[in-house]
């Protein structure tokens, strides 16, 4: 793989993606980014098996391929080099990163063995401005339990009944409840997200008018923002009665 593209752009989609960076694990190759070629541009992928985040760049694909950075090493890098354009190349796992005069060289993981998103049909579809559901995110996510012996408590419930989509958390003190008219004409929906993704997903999100696709599938939800898109598997249970 060798590709060339610009430090701030880097910077952002790094910035992104190590949301999904867990902070202990037993697999050593979670706490990689994947970078990845992906025609005339570059896809930057972290998994913790709870949320997957992918996020893409423009680039100079030179050579197509792939590999796994380790996730704090590659930021450092990027954040001390120059503001001009950077390239990367990897070869037999040894990662060579360079811009302007300075030039560092690392050791990288085979990108075939790093888990990638889950594929999620697109049947159930719902758009909603980034910064509207930003707000619904901020004003239900602090009433998130965190017992984890009720585990169903330390998520947001999301559903979609009688044209709203409603927010709702609770800890057994206090309930948070956020309403919105849609357009959309859906069916009955009700899932549980686990707060602590939903809580990086409020901060990925942006504070525009610019719409956020949601994707709803059994056991997992997709929010597509175009270049970046965020799966999040859904807790398993049966949410309270909260009415």
């Amino acid at each position: 793989m060798k590709i060339a593209c610009e430090k701030l752009a880097m910077l952002n989609a790094i910035n992104i993606v190590q949301k999904a960076i867990p902070i202990r694990t037993t697999y050593p190759i979670l706490e990689g980014i994947l970078i990845k070629t992906c025609g005339e541009q570059i896809k930057l992928v972290t998994n913790n098996l709870e949320m997957s985040i992918e996020c893409k760049i423009d680039a100079k694909v030179i050579e197509k391929g792939e590999v796994v950075v380790d996730s704090k090493l590659l930021w450092e890098i990027i954040k001390r080099m120059p503001d001009y354009e950077i390239y990367i190349e990897e070869k037999n796992e040894n990662v060579t990163i360079k811009c302007d005069k300075s030039l560092f060289e690392i050791r990288g993981r085979r990108g075939e063995s790093f888990p990638v998103l889950p594929e999620i049909e697109k049947e159930i579809e719902l758009k909603v401005p980034q910064i509207i559901l930003k707000d619904m995110i901020r004003q239900t996510i602090f009433a998130v339990g965190e017992d984890e012996n009720r585990k169903i408590l330390t998520g947001v419930n999301i559903n979609i009944k009688d044209g709203f989509l409603v927010f709702v958390a609770l800890d057994g003190f206090r309930l948070a409840l956020k309403k919105l008219k849609i357009q959309e004409d859906l069916n009955d929906i009700s899932i549980v997200i686990p707060g602590k993704t939903l809580n990086e997903i409020g901060k990925i999100l942006d504070v525009k008018e610019e719409a956020v696709s949601v994707y709803f599938e059994k056991k997992q939800v997709m929010f597509d923002m175009g270049n970046t898109r965020i799966v999040s598997r859904l807790l398993e249970g049966d949410y309270i009665n909260y009415e």
